[in-house]
């Protein structure tokens, strides 16, 4: 296993192409591969958020284990953040970051937003996610995680996330992109 090294994932989920207000999916539940190393341990570190609108509202990213459990549809009322009790066990709930924009280290462009996380800034910069990986389940192990019963075909070592709105605004279907950083333990 390596110790100490840290490694990049680049994500542009596909975003609600129109408006979306506080509560919704700005977009639906997304892959972040290679967020772990199999049998292994990584930590969120760092988050960066290129947002191509020029929006200054905060978004709450959950982050979950298991990609097969929905959240809701982009622009849908979030069940990332009111779901029922068999839900919340089967999605295996990793934790939550809100973006926050007044708080955040922000490079303003012309018409874009770079919001990113400056640890040691304020308390809000802080990340310290661990994501542990599952090694190398078999279909039978990963059938016995689901509690219906449905396969979990979650992909190892990855991590899935959504992002929640906090307030109305207008969104492209490609006017996200984040950056994430994992420290390999």
């Amino acid at each position: 296993m390596i110790q100490g090294k840290y490694h990049r994932v680049k994500v542009i989920p596909t975003s609600h192409a129109g408006s979306v207000s506080n509560g919704q999916n700005i977009f639906a539940l997304t892959k972040i591969p290679n967020a772990c190393p199999r049998d292994g341990i990584s930590i969120l570190k760092y988050i960066r958020v290129y947002r191509k609108q020029d929006h200054s509202s905060d978004i709450e990213l959950y982050f979950f284990g298991n990609g097969t459990v929905s959240m809701g549809a982009a622009a849908a009322t979030s069940t990332a953040i009111n779901q029922d009790d068999p839900n919340a066990a089967l999605c295996d709930p990793l934790g939550e970051v809100i973006v926050d924009a007044d708080k955040w280290g922000l490079h303003d462009l012309l018409d874009n937003r770079v919001y990113r996380n400056i640890p040691g800034k304020s308390v809000e910069n802080y990340i310290e996610l661990p994501v542990f990986s599952t090694g190398n389940p078999t279909d039978a192990q990963r059938i016995a995680s689901n509690a219906d019963g449905t396969k979990n075909t979650s992909e190892d070592g990855a991590i899935y996330f959504v992002g929640v709105a906090t307030a109305t605004e207008t969104y492209s279907a490609v006017g996200l992109e984040f950056e994430f950083i994992f420290e390999v333990r």
